[in-house]
């Protein structure tokens, strides 16, 4: 594949992801463009990957286009009902949740398990723990209205710890959050295996995240600086203390980490893994139609 045509909108706020694939495919040589669902592409290309922005989108996209076209559907463990429906009208789903993938699968849609990733030209940091200025880090929404939790979560670790830098989610912030941040506390929507999980470890901070139950986690490559909490506020104050006291010990984990994450688990790879799985499956329909 020679071309590919993304579909995002670009105004909001949930398409990270969106300008991060854009990017990797730049890198690789591969030549892309841009629209939103408003401004379809012509016929002309090798493939066209929609990346989700949390709009709803009924637009017949594999019947409007004679190469393949692609989903990648992230909210999942939010709002599963939408990308059904858009994965409906696509060749190929690609889902980050795992549970998500299993769903879409029992409901008949060619998925593939996807997960986010992490951006390893700006989820990086060049200094040891011991050289950032701030303990604990948070980059996200602090919007409380599906994030149940989240503000008291930060408000009590707020109210325990002095050295904290807590910030609103845009690219430029979260490389100075990560980056400068001794550890990063997460906190989940549903069970998810969210951005934060992929950036903290990139970035080569220790990660305090919650429990995941199922959802593929145990398939994620575990290491001594991903610890989990029970999902309580106490039990995050309590690893937070932890691991302010014991940071040293965690300095060649992290950097083991954050190697390991952005060789595997880079917008790079998740690209390459869309662009095989496609072409294994056209060459097999191809072969089938003779």
């Amino acid at each position: 594949m020679t071309s590919v045509h993304f579909i995002y909108n670009q105004s909001n706020n949930d398409t990270t992801i969106g300008n991060y694939l854009f990017n990797a495919c730049r890198r690789v040589g591969i030549s892309c463009g841009w629209s939103n669902k408003t401004c379809l592409p012509s016929s002309a290309g090798d493939l066209l990957i929609k990346v989700d922005d949390g709009d709803y989108d009924d637009t017949p996209y594999k019947n409007l286009y004679d190469y393949p076209t692609a989903w990648w559907f992230i909210d999942s463990h939010t709002v599963f009902d939408r990308g059904l429906d858009i994965a409906r009208n696509f060749d190929y789903t690609f889902c980050a949740q795992y549970d998500g993938y299993c769903k879409l699968k029992e409901r008949g849609v060619d998925a593939y398990w996807l997960p986010c990733a992490c951006e390893p030209t700006i989820h990086t940091s060049l200094a040891k723990l011991s050289d950032r200025p701030y303990d604990i880090g948070f980059a996200g929404s602090f919007d409380n209205s599906w994030n149940k939790g989240r503000k008291d979560l930060l408000h009590n670790i707020e109210k325990e710890f002095d050295n904290v830098l807590f910030s609103e989610t845009n690219i430029g912030q979260l490389s100075i959050v990560n980056g400068s941040c001794k550890i990063i506390i997460n906190h989940c929507v549903n069970n998810d295996i969210n951005m934060r999980y992929f950036e903290a470890i990139g970035s080569g901070a220790i990660l305090i995240t919650p429990e995941i139950k199922g959802n593929g986690y145990d398939k994620m490559e575990k290491f001594p600086s991903i610890i989990q909490y029970d999902g309580t506020v106490n039990d995050a104050i309590r690893h937070i203390k932890n691991s302010i006291d014991s940071y040293a010990d965690y300095q060649e984990d992290v950097k083991k980490a954050s190697e390991f994450y952005k060789e595997n688990h880079s917008y790079n790879k998740r690209l390459s893994r869309i662009m095989k799985v496609i072409r294994e499956n056209e060459s097999v329909k191809n072969q089938e139609a003779g």
